[in-house]
């Protein structure tokens, strides 16, 4: 996740030769879509039923 954050900051600069915090908070944004799109969503496609359910057992209420 730090390089993801990273690079995704380093986009957000463009041809600036200075990061500043907007790019910063750009690229953490960013960062954290393509965690949950990329990685997390297709991790939890994946999931056998048995998986699942240890998944929304421990997960919060909320959050499922």
């Amino acid at each position: 996740m730090p390089q993801l954050v990273g690079y995704r900051t380093w986009e957000e600069s463009g041809e600036s030769t200075l990061v500043i915090t907007m790019h910063a908070l750009r690229g953490i944004h960013d960062a954290q879509q393509d965690m949950e799109e990329y990685i997390l969503a297709s991790t939890y496609r994946e999931l056998s039923r048995g998986d699942l359910r240890f998944v929304q057992a421990r997960a919060p209420i909320d959050a499922v």
